[in-house]
């Protein structure tokens, strides 16, 4: 069976005046990609974003989740 590897890619991204951004990385953005990851069976998920800011936040939120699982 081939594994599957999933990536929440939030830069590069196209605004709607065509401008390339870095959108924001929310907690229901994590919730969803876990749900779908464990329903998957997926062995990785990636969170791409430059924005150091939006690093610290995801590193926190999965840190406070995975506490909550163990």
């Amino acid at each position: 069976m081939v594994s599957l590897y999933v990536a929440l890619v939030h830069y590069p991204v196209v605004n709607r005046r065509g401008e390339t951004i870095a959108a924001a990385v929310t907690n229901l953005d994590l919730h969803d990609l876990a749900r779908t990851a464990r329903t998957y069976e997926v062995p990785a998920c990636y969170v791409v974003t430059p924005l150091r800011d939006q690093q610290a936040q995801i590193r926190t939120s999965l840190s406070e989740s995975l506490k909550a699982v163990i």
